[in-house]
């Protein structure tokens, strides 16, 4: 499972903030976007034909383009979760994301949809893996069948088992560490922490959204039918291309449905000038800009079977309670909502509450859970997303006390690296260390990367700096394997200011 924080390239690369470039496809016009005349992008709320290959306006086959989340990358057209399964080439095979979205077996590096039961093509949802050699196929995870407990690496771990926080697992499945407070082992399973994914038959957390394995919530994954693709964690049917999309007053449950690119508030095809009010999964602030009259968590949602209610909807912004239908006006949300990265971008959750993260007892970033930093380690700003990340304290450098890498400074010789830049200690390419720089969390130079860059030399070390240790956190392959390229776009997308656009 994942764990937290990273790497500081040198001063010159920290110097830049990332920009995400909109690429606006020329042709149609504001209100004419759909399926028909947007077939290789996406639409924006106004009618725009974006390319669907953005961050900020990601989609494809002329649907609603959505926004991906901090722990998302934008791959032809779809939303990808941060994580091992969609390593390739760094993320950008158009093949293998396409593939992703309808086969429900496992996919090939040249987008091949396989059963994904074979020892040598192993995997639901995910690019085929091959299992290591003594293990077998089941249900798409390689297992050890002669071990009891779980795996690592292919290998029995009998420190593992069920209700082991550290090594939880079963039936010679992959181990899994249990993070977060709110996370414990139980029946093999770490309960709590698979909050945006589904957990498939031995308890692996899956991203969710790919046919093969669609869920959210933590619950069980589906296998979608054929025909359909997952959108949001829910099966859908899959837009149809030549002029097959469906017609005004057709049933429909997402706008790249419908050939006019709008699914209304009443679940039917409308025409593509609705009005002045938005369709359903259109961003909005009140229930008043829905033409369902149902604004939930900044979108628009189904009509209320209580359609009478014309404040806002639990997950809209609130300063009071009277502003809600539910009455209840919590932390600047209508309702009781649960903390996440969209709601808690700057901080960490702890027990559904978005704490600071900067303490020791809960400390963290982008709406993660928060981690209790264990002895000799405290809490330290990260400067990325605005909460911290657990570092080791500062180290005795010979005859006096120096900052380790990541922590702040106001000159170089408050540094083990004897480099301050921005108010950081970072490592320095040039200069001569203070004694006692080997011993420190980054190991010296070894454990350094640019983080802006695909390295094939030995996985960076979470602990060397927050933007290493902040993409390690949810994509563990980084660390654990090889920094490359899709690590490099996550580092880009994440760690704002680190590197040039």
């Amino acid at each position: 499972m994942n764990n937290v924080r990273g790497i500081f390239g040198v001063a010159a690369l920290a110097a830049l903030a990332t920009a995400t470039i909109t690429v606006v496809a020329c042709g149609p016009t504001k209100g004419d976007c759909g399926p028909t005349t947007c077939s290789n992008g996406c639409c924006s709320e106004d009618g725009v034909c974006h390319s669907g290959l953005t961050n900020d306006q990601c989609g494809f086959a002329g649907g609603q383009c959505t926004p991906c989340t901090l722990t998302q990358l934008c791959q032809a057209g779809v939303c990808i979760e941060f994580g091992n399964q969609n390593h390739n080439d760094g993320g950008t095979n158009t093949a293998l994301q396409n593939c992703l979205k309808t086969c429900t077996g496992c996919c090939s590096d040249n987008g091949e949809c396989l059963a994904g039961t074979d020892v040598g093509a192993c995997g639901v949802g995910e690019k085929c893996r091959a299992c290591p050699q003594g293990n077998l196929c089941q249900s798409g995870t390689c297992v050890d069948p002669g071990c009891s407990t779980c795996t690592t690496n292919g290998v029995c771990d009998p420190a593992g088992g069920p209700s082991n926080n550290t090594a939880c697992g079963k039936s010679g499945a992959p181990c899994q560490v249990c993070s977060g407070s709110s996370s414990t082992c139980q029946d093999g399973i770490c309960t709590g922490s698979c909050t945006t994914g589904c957990v498939d038959t031995f308890g692996q957390c899956k991203t969710g959204n790919t046919a093969g394995a669609c869920g959210t919530n933590g619950n069980a994954c589906v296998t979608c039918p054929s025909g359909n693709i997952c959108v949001d964690g829910a099966c859908h049917p899959a837009p149809q291309d030549g002029g097959s999309c469906k017609s005004v007053g057709v049933a429909c449950l997402v706008p790249a449905e419908c050939c006019s690119g709008n699914c209304d508030g009443t679940g039917h095809c409308a025409e593509s000038d609705a009005g002045s009010c938005k369709a359903i999964e259109s961003a909005c602030v009140d229930n008043s800009e829905c033409c369902s009259k149902n604004c939930v968590s900044g979108f628009c949602a189904p009509e209320k079977a209580d359609a009478g209610c014309t404040k806002k909807s639990d997950g809209a912004s609130c300063i009071i309670a009277d502003e809600c239908c539910s009455n209840v006006c919590t932390n600047g949300f209508c309702g009781v909502p649960s903390c996440n990265s969209s709601n808690c971008p700057s901080g960490c959750c702890l027990n559904g509450v978005c704490q600071s993260g900067l303490s020791n007892s809960a400390c963290g970033d982008f709406g993660l859970a928060c981690q209790a930093c264990g002895s000799g380690m405290t809490c330290q700003p990260d400067g990325i997303g605005g909460g911290g990340f657990c570092q080791t304290v500062p180290i005795d450098a010979g005859s006096s006390t120096c900052q380790d890498l990541g922590f702040t400074c106001t000159s170089n010789a408050d540094c083990c690296s004897a480099l301050c830049s921005g108010g950081l200690c970072v490592p320095n390419p040039s200069g001569t260390p203070l004694a006692g720089v080997g011993s420190t969390a980054c190991g010296g130079s070894s454990g350094c990367t640019n983080v802006c860059e695909a390295s094939g030399s030995t996985p960076p070390t979470p602990a060397c700096d927050p933007c290493v240790g902040a993409i390690c956190a949810l994509d563990d392959f980084c660390c654990n394997t090889t920094w490359d390229s899709q690590c490099a776009q996550e580092a880009i997308a994440t760690c704002s200011g680190r590197c040039a656009p």
